[in-house]
Parts: structure tokens; sequence; C-alpha cells
């Protein structure tokens, strides 16, 4: 294979020229593959896990050919479509992991960027509480409609004992005592579960109907 400067990144080779000799993608990219894989197209701000600038090669395999030993990297990605497969990888050297798709008969392939980089997992932020740290970011752009008001991320200083002392007054459900801390729904359940604390709602059995509390 010849040097990596001669490929344009992102672009799959061989090359295909179609009607007036246009570049036409035979298939999907990589990039887009991972996304719709996690459901949201802001997977590189939220997600933990390698995001597209750790795609460094990328091949198509036909289906039927091994290629279990092309996933042998830091980290790596299969695809499965109804005639081809398709197989990304963040590997530490793009020419030889190419060379040894291409001996094992791909079909396609394309490098990443001079941006990407090899993927090298690290543990998550963690707060006081042993709780993992929401980052910032698009994040917010996924949440239901009655949370989206909320603009604050999961902080790491809070009044736990607070917190603990409404929960169990239970006038206030867990999202909007997570609004009021600056805290996520699933963490101020957990608090709860770890204090003992198990109702919701309004305390002493009562329930609101109408905006009238009805014991």
């Amino acid at each position: 294979m010849g040097m990596l400067e001669s490929f344009t990144p992102n672009r799959w080779y061989p090359d295909y020229k179609g009607p007036n000799r246009h570049y036409r993608p035979p298939f999907p990219s990589p990039q887009s593959i991972l996304r719709q894989a996690c459901a949201v197209d802001e997977y590189k701000f939220i997600s933990e896990m390698p995001n597209t600038d750790g795609i460094r090669a990328a091949v198509i395999m036909p289906r039927g050919v091994p290629f279990g030993h092309l996933t042998n990297e830091p980290w790596s990605m299969v695809f499965h479509h109804t005639e081809w497969i398709m197989i990304m990888t963040s590997t530490y050297d793009q020419i030889r992991w190419l060379d040894v798709a291409r001996a094992s008969g791909c079909r396609a392939w394309q490098v990443g960027h001079s941006k990407t980089a090899t993927y090298k997992w690290t543990p998550p932020e963690m707060d006081e509480h042993n709780m993992k740290v929401r980052q910032p970011g698009p994040l917010k752009c996924n949440r239901s409609e009655d949370e989206a008001y909320n603009p604050r991320a999961q902080v790491k200083d809070y009044d736990k004992e607070s917190l603990i002392q409404d929960l169990r007054i239970g006038l206030v459900n867990h999202t909007e005592l997570g609004y009021r801390y600056g805290l996520t729904r699933t963490t101020v359940l957990k608090i709860a579960h770890d204090a003992g604390i198990r109702k919701r709602g309004p305390a002493h059995g009562q329930s609101k109907l109408n905006g009238q509390t009805k014991s």
C-alpha cells in the first residue's frame, strides 16, 4: 500500500467515478454509522466511548469472510449490512491494519484525518458521593420537554443533608429536587435509596388532584 499521504481522509478507495467522473461514495461513512448506533447526532460530545475522531481506518469486507483478526485493536466496531460488513477501528498503525485487511479480501478501505487519535480508555469523573459527573454539552437537547428548562449540569458540591431532608418531607418529586440541587433524577433516586427513603410525592399518603390536596 502507498503512503497515507496519498489518500484523501474519510474517502472510500478504490475510487468510484460515476457519470461525469464525479466521486460518489459507494458506502456510508463510518462516522455516520457510529452516530446512528447511539441514536444521537451529538455522540462525540456525550459518550465516554470512542467518538468519531477515534476512527483511524475502516474497511468493507464481503460477507462470509473471517474478520476477527481485524478487531484485535484498542477499539473496533463492526456493522453488518445485508451485502457487506463494515469494520472501523482505532488502531495504532493505519498502514499495517489496512495492509492486513486488503490481504484478507476487503472490498474498500479508507483512512481517518490527521487529527484522529488512537482510543485510550479513561475512568469517568466521579463526584464526592461516587456518582458520575454529567458532562455539559448537547445532551440537554435530548431531554424530555419538561426537563428542557433546566440549564445546569450535575454539580459536585451540593448540600446532601438538605437534599435528604427534602426527600423525607416528600413535598417535591425527584426531578424537581434534581433541578434544585443541580443533580440528575437518577442521582436523587440513588441518594434516596441509600438513605432508606422509599416514598414519593406529597407526604403522609396525600396526593394532589387538580391543584387541590386530597387525603
